[in-house]
């Protein structure tokens, strides 16, 4: 009995002492990095434990606090040095546990873009009825086609333009209504002087006694009142910048101007500023034709006698279109002032319409000033020798992509007006000779139609 309760004894004190090792050998496990220094995880408020990594597949476990004296002795060298390794003091304490210095960041919200899908023709027919809405509105105030010169006006916040001090030796002449807008020439040509009639408005700087005859009454006005204190140089234009009678496919006055060569007009005296032979060539007025309709025609011999008081009346004047032309001084002052009181008192009296009298003047302009009554130079001379540039065939091509092959199928020849194009008959079965480029009243070449006279 007793040798079995001293063996019960000694198992006891086995097994306790196994327990003291065993625990004295988990204390004393450490989580060491490459340097064998202590690297925990965690660290609980006041020191009372840590969680070390102890496993192979390095699975936290929390020390116990509440051990034996003697396994907390043991271990607390470990806790030290635990706590010497922790996390800076400055840590905040959340619930127990000390946060750590740099928590990581929260994850930033998702915010999906909107990205706007422009649909093909979803807005067609807004902006169809914007661009008619406008179109119809400078039909009516009479500045079709502005809005796109415009486009590139300076606003309020642009920078100011140079002052450019024009030159003494030119001048742009003009006729305008009081509604209509000229700005584009301040803008766009002040190297050049200006002299900007208002035909209905009689206080203005330069006006005229009556407003008749088109661009031909503000023109002749300009001479009788300038006679003979002109510049050197002479352009006179309409109003409007763009129209489809200016030359180059921009159609843009400024341009013409600008690039006008100067030099040849001082050689030849006087230049039309369109090339494009449509209307007006080969022939487009014929005063002995008599054709129902075309007014000018029929109004022109009388005119023609009346203002030259000459009854040698040419059979066919031709000329590019449409009244705008660069002339010097010496080929004004070539005439008498009193040519050209009397031209502006025919016109201030005749009993023609307006449309028909200022024609008629537009026909005369080339041989009021010394050219011949059939003045038609090829395209391809009158660019390189007016503007300095070569002509471009492409200039004259449509635009005919909107034209698909249902057009031709629904196209009624019958409507077109075949008596418009038949301007070279002579009333008498024949035609007039205007083959070719050289139809400059038999002269043989081209060279010598610009000679002055």
């Amino acid at each position: 009995m007793r040798r079995s309760k001293g063996f019960r004894v000694s198992v006891a004190c086995l097994l306790l002492l196994a327990l003291v090792f065993a625990n004295r050998h988990l204390a004393s496990i450490e989580r060491q990095d490459g340097t064998g220094e202590l690297e925990p995880e965690f660290v609980m408020e006041d020191g009372n434990g840590h969680i070390e990594l102890v496993s192979v597949d390095r699975r936290p476990r929390a020390v116990n606090p509440d051990r034996t004296s003697n396994s907390k002795s043991k271990s607390a060298p470990v806790q030290q040095q635990s706590q010497s390794q922790s996390r800076p003091a400055t840590s905040v304490k959340v619930q127990g546990w000390l946060q750590p210095t740099k928590p990581p960041a929260p994850p930033a919200r998702f915010a999906p873009q909107q990205i706007p899908i422009d649909v093909p023709g979803e807005t067609w027919w807004e902006e169809w009825e914007a661009e008619r809405e406008a179109w119809n509105a400078e039909q009516e105030e009479g500045n079709l086609g502005q809005r796109y010169l415009n486009k590139d006006k300076p606003t309020a916040s642009s920078p100011p333009k140079p002052k450019v001090t024009p030159k003494s030796d030119r001048i742009v002449v003009l006729g305008r209504t009081s509604w209509e807008d000229a700005s584009w020439l301040e803008e766009e040509l002040p190297e050049w002087q200006h002299a900007i009639y208002v035909v209905d408005d009689p206080d203005a700087e330069f006006t005229v006694q009556e407003n008749k005859g088109k661009e031909s009454n503000v023109y002749l006005q300009y001479i009788t009142d300038h006679y003979p204190n002109f510049p050197d140089y002479m352009v006179f234009l309409h109003a409007h910048r763009s129209s489809g009678h200016v030359e180059f496919p921009e159609q843009d006055n400024v341009l013409t101007v600008q690039r006008l060569q100067l030099d040849f007009v001082k050689r030849v005296g006087y230049v039309n500023m369109r090339c494009e032979w449509e209307p007006g060539c080969p022939g487009e007025v014929q005063p002995f034709r008599q054709m129902a309709g075309r007014t000018t025609e029929i109004a022109f011999a009388g005119a023609w006698m009346r203002i030259f008081n000459s009854t040698d009346v040419p059979d066919v004047v031709a000329v590019p279109c449409c009244a705008q032309f660069a002339i010097t001084r010496e080929q004004i002052l070539s005439r008498p002032l009193s040519d050209y009181q009397a031209f502006h008192r025919w016109l201030m009296e005749t009993e023609l319409d307006d449309e028909t009298s200022g024609r008629v003047f537009e026909y005369l302009w080339h041989i009021i000033f010394g050219q011949d009554p059939v003045f038609c130079p090829s395209k391809q001379q009158c660019y390189m020798d007016v503007y300095g540039v070569e002509w471009d065939p492409s200039y004259d091509l449509p635009d005919i992509t909107w034209v698909d092959d249902s057009y031709w199928d629904d196209f009624d020849m019958d409507k077109l007006d075949l008596e418009e194009n038949s301007s070279l008959d002579d009333g008498d079965g024949g035609d007039v000779d205007n083959s070719g480029d050289n139809m400059y009243s038999g002269r043989p070449d081209q060279e010598s139609i610009w000679t002055p006279p």
